[in-house]
């Protein structure tokens, strides 16, 4: 059309718009339009709900990942032959959530069940009294309710969840969290200025220990919401009570408790897996993503250089000593000299019925007239309780590692062989051992069991004269004697790595007078543990350019490369421990003579050995607060001792180093002179040296052909089980009332 109104020719003519398609595309803009705002506004709400939810949604949706985690299984602890003393299986535990039990909802259900109903049958498959189940339950749910409310108050404010004020945690893996988290700390209870701690609902609450396998099947024909079972590691050991302190118990914090599974916790323990998923607001996993799958990594195994057979023999022959001597309790240690490996330790008590508490008198109060404050011919109670191990054989001390005592005459072999390295004691000198009494400078007795005139420096040691060892460490100045017991390592942990070593006990430099001179020369006014004993007895029992030296303890097993390399230092020559050792025959004969005399059975053996007894009186120790000595004693209970015998074999090619202490044998034996080390602990020690040294396979010592290998019986002794020995061989010092271990060490 021209601009004059005309048709342009050629242009087409004009489309007519229809009123009916106008109105759809109005409409379908308008719907488009409204879907889309709808959409970004829901969009928009979904995002807010994520990343800023109300604090009311923040305490019960959480976040859209999950974690499933996978323990690790602990190493195992093996024996140095590969026996299992330590193992960890998987069992199964109760769990309850208890957002997902409350009566609300059970009541909602087509089918309803009661909170009730779920308590009996939790109490059934649990073994708890249903009292106790109930009211974890109920006091949770409480809780629960407690948070809510709290929440509602509008106590929290609005960014408490970026500032971290509410908690979120979760169960730790395998907890034994506490049933009720209280909201404010009892302490801040009466604090107003300061905030709440606002805290998720309780959905964590273990209802039972580890369930048997019926246990198990009986709750897989129940369904209740929230009641799950939990996938747990249970650590079992085969190894049995024998070795039980040694190798110790695992917490439920998954530490070791005691012994090597603490001591080897970060050796055994694995590293957990996981598996992170996403899951749907039902809680149902949608799908993993790529890398949030993590294996769990296995703990490694260890061997320990305990041998199970060798423990067995140790243990059946020191409860049969215990039972025989009726004593308070015993302890062995077999070690190996060479590589320093510990082969068995064992530590048992025995229950003294007419044993009593020892009468310390409060401070401050008088004796009544004709009352004496102390009644002798009592028997007292020597070891100090450990009711722990009552509830569990791992959980008691470990006396071989961490309880003292003194060694008496054990300790003679030390500074003999010190004062001989030093010169001034040859083994042919003799020495005037003034008839069995001496009367020192400062007015001190010394008492020798076999009176003699005067002996040869070997015959000192053989016949255990305190006098003799007396004047022996006389010629050495106070810092010599000093010296030479801390370099034998006393006073001073060996490093086995055990929890709970004890140090000992060696006086000090400063407080170290002519007394201590005379009472460490025969094993007084000092205090040892058995693994110090054996690590020091070993320079004795180590062969070539080893002997005099001193091996590094150990608990694990070595290598056969590693056997002849473990070495501290020389504490003497190689001649002087020769010199000892060829001493200690002779004590060992002596003592195998008493044993011949009072059990015929017993005396024909494999393999020669030598050693040194010991009888030492048990110290009293420190009054309790508030008390004191009773008056007319010492620092030494009468009568009462502990019993030692300490020995290597065989004499050719040491194996094996043994130690025995039996603890306050019967008052029968110590009333009538036969609680000596020589005629209690040394038939112990003799039996599991001939035993250990069968089964290890060594050849019998030259010249030595038994008949009978004697096994131990661990029954109650019969009514003549000690018979007269009138004289007693190979005596042991008579304790004098000198000085012992200081007061108060």
């Amino acid at each position: 059309m021209s601009m004059f109104g005309g048709q342009v020719p050629g242009a087409a003519p004009p489309t007519p718009t229809h009123p009916t398609l106008t109105r759809v595309n109005m409409t379908a803009l308008v719907v488009v339009s409204f879907v889309s705002a709808a959409l970004v506004v829901m969009l928009a709400r979904v995002l807010q709900l994520q990343l800023r939810p109300p604090v009311e949604l923040g305490q019960t949706v959480g976040t859209r990942m999950s974690t499933q985690r996978d323990a690790a299984v602990r190493g195992d602890i093996m024996d140095r032959r590969g026996r299992l003393l330590s193992v960890t299986r998987f069992g199964y535990r109760l769990v309850v959530d208890p957002t997902l039990v409350e009566r609300s909802k059970l009541e909602a259900r087509k089918k309803p069940i009661s909170l009730d109903e779920i308590i009996y049958h939790i109490s059934a498959i649990s073994g708890r009294p249903m009292g106790v189940v109930g009211g974890e339950i109920m006091d949770a749910l409480r809780e629960n309710q407690n948070r809510r409310e709290l929440l509602a108050s509008g106590g929290l404010p609005p960014d408490a969840i970026e500032d971290g004020a509410l908690e979120t945690p979760e169960p730790p893996e395998h907890s034994t969290q506490d049933t009720v988290d209280p909201i404010r700390p009892p302490e801040l209870a009466t604090s107003p200025d300061l905030p709440l701690v606002l805290k998720r609902p309780l959905r964590y609450l273990p209802m039972s220990g580890v369930l048997s396998a019926e246990s198990v099947e009986r709750f897989k024909t129940f369904t209740y919401p929230g009641v799950t079972l939990e996938r747990v590691p249970v650590r079992e050991y085969p190894g049995g009570n024998t070795v039980a302190s040694l190798v110790g118990k695992l917490g439920t914090d998954k530490n070791g408790t005691v012994g090597a599974e603490r001591m080897l916790g970060d050796t055994l323990e694995g590293t957990p897996g996981e598996v992170r998923f996403v899951r749907d607001a039902a809680g149902n996993p949608l799908w993993i993503s790529p890398g949030a799958v993590r294996p769990a990594t296995h703990g490694s195994d260890v061997k320990l250089s305990i041998d199970l057979e060798i423990q067995r023999i140790a243990g059946e022959e020191i409860l049969r000593g215990v039972n025989e001597y009726q004593s308070a309790g015993g302890r062995v240690l077999v070690f190996d000299p060479v590589s320093g490996e510990i082969l068995a330790m064992v530590d048992i008590l025995r229950a003294v019925p007419d044993a009593i508490d020892y009468p310390f008198v409060d401070i401050g109060s008088k004796p009544s007239p004709g009352a004496p404050e102390y009644v002798p011919d009592r028997r007292y109670k020597v070891i100090a309780p450990d009711p722990i191990r009552d509830k569990h054989p791992a959980l008691g001390r470990n006396r071989c590692v961490e309880s003292v005592y003194e060694p008496g005459s054990t300790f003679k072999p030390f500074v003999w062989s010190v004062v001989t390295e030093s010169g001034r004691m040859l083994p042919s000198d003799v020495v005037n051992t003034e008839n069995g009494t001496w009367t020192t400078a400062y007015h001190r007795t010394i008492i020798d069991v076999k009176a003699k005139a005067s002996q040869t420096w070997t015959d000192v040691l053989i016949h255990s004269s305190n006098i003799g060892m007396g004047k022996g460490a006389e010629k050495l100045s106070f810092a010599e004697l000093h010296n030479a017991v801390k370099r034998w390592g006393f006073g001073q942990r060996t490093g086995i790595g055990l929890p709970g070593e004890a140090t000992g006990l060696v006086t000090s430099q400063s407080n170290w007078k002519i007394t201590s001179q005379h009472s460490v020369a025969f094993g007084n006014e000092v205090a040892v543990t058995p693994i110090q004993m054996v690590r020091a007895f070993s320079a004795f029992a180590r062969e070539g350019e080893l002997a005099g030296t001193m091996p590094q303890v150990r608990i694990l097993a070595q290598g056969p490369d590693e056997r002849n390399s473990q070495v501290i230092y020389r504490v003497i020559p190689e001649k002087v421990a020769m010199l000892t050792r060829d001493a200690m025959t002779h004590v060992a004969e002596n003592m195998e003579t008493a044993l011949a005399n009072r059990s015929p059975s017993e005396k024909d053996w494999r393999y020669a050995i030598f050693g040194k007894s010991g009888t030492s009186r048990i110290p009293v120790g420190k009054a309790p607060p508030g008390k004191r000595l009773p008056h007319g004693t010492k620092g030494y209970i009468d009568k009462q001792y502990i019993s030692s015998f300490i020995a290597g074999g065989p004499v050719e090619a040491p194996r094996l180093v043994v130690l025995v202490t039996i603890d306050d044998p019967c008052p029968e034996l110590a009333h009538t002179s036969r609680a000596y080390g020589s005629l209690t602990a040394g038939p112990v020690n003799r039996r599991i040296m001939e035993r250990a040294l069968t089964y290890l396979g060594v050849p019998p010592s030259p010249g030595h052909e038994a008949k009978v290998v004697p096994h131990a019986t661990a029954q109650a002794p019969a009514e003549d089980v000690f018979p007269p020995v009138d004289p007693p061989v190979d005596p042991d010092e008579v304790i004098d009332d000198g000085s012992g271990m200081p007061d108060g060490q």
